[in-house]
């Protein structure tokens, strides 16, 4: 890369993180450690709530109560692989707003 254009600088960053974590989320090693790690929280997390108290959270406004949640059927590399999937194609609209507005900016 050796342009200065912060776009093409940005572009540049977001394509090696993409890349980056498309690499670790292949990793059968990290994604061990990383279920470990977040199975570690979890029960960290979940030992300091009340018993009893987790049925009162009320459910997420994007699920609807009968539908079924991705993790009640996944495995873990599968899920994995769906969050990565939903976080490729969040980053997507992402760039798209962004070269929305810049399209508007510099008009």
């Amino acid at each position: 890369m050796n342009s200065n254009n912060p776009q093409d600088m940005a572009k540049a960053y977001l394509d090696a993180w993409q890349q980056q974590w498309s690499q670790l989320a292949a990793d059968p090693a990290w994604q061990q450690a990383a279920q470990q790690q977040f199975q570690q929280f979890a029960a960290s997390m979940m030992s300091a709530v009340p018993s009893g108290s987790v049925q009162n959270i009320p459910p997420s406004a994007n699920v609807k109560p009968d539908e079924p949640r991705p993790h009640s059927t996944s495995t873990a590399p599968e899920l994995g692989a769906q969050l990565l999937a939903e976080c490729f194609t969040r980053l997507a609209r992402l760039e798209a707003r962004v070269a929305d507005l810049e399209s508007r900016i510099s008009t």
